[in-house]
């Protein structure tokens, strides 16, 4: 049987604005015995994550270039550019999600003090193919605070 499925085997922040998730593949045998496979990764549409952005959490003068909806502010979102993988001698390869994903820098200026405090929120589907065959999907949620940004990796 060809390769399968594919787990989150640790997922860590290696700065402020990334983190790294090892991802690791499995079949009928021995995870090593992918070496050199190629995984392919797609993308979702960005979605607020449960109530971490809210119309409220708008600043006043940005409410008018947004209509007053914070949805607005997901059409500058972006889950990044979608990639592919080989797989290591250990049945393993590295997938890097970095940065706020926002595709303007100014945009968590649209946000108010309190919002940023308590962390706003975002998601998008991931999924994996390896010969054209879904093999994952996961659900890679953000959230943005002073101190940088937070990452998620939630299997679905």
């Amino acid at each position: 049987m060809a390769l399968n499925r594919i787990r989150v085997e640790n997922l860590r922040r290696r700065n402020p604005l990334e983190w790294i998730a090892t991802m690791e593949v499995g079949g009928d045998r021995d995870p090593s015995s992918y070496a050199g496979t190629e995984i392919v990764e797609s993308f979702g549409n960005p979605r607020i994550y449960g109530r971490m952005m809210q119309n409220s959490d708008l600043r006043p003068e940005y409410q008018s270039e947004h209509q007053g909806n914070v949805r607005r502010a997901l059409e500058t979102i972006t889950p990044g550019r979608a990639g592919t993988f080989t797989v290591d001698g250990r049945g393993r390869f590295l997938d890097y999600h970095g940065g706020h994903g926002f595709t303007r820098l100014h945009v968590l200026e649209w946000f108010t003090e309190a919002a940023l405090r308590r962390g706003i929120g975002w998601y998008f589907e991931q999924r994996y193919r390896c010969n054209g065959r879904q093999i994952g999907r996961y659900r890679v949620i953000r959230i943005c605070t002073p101190a940088g940004v937070e990452v998620r990796k939630q299997a679905l």
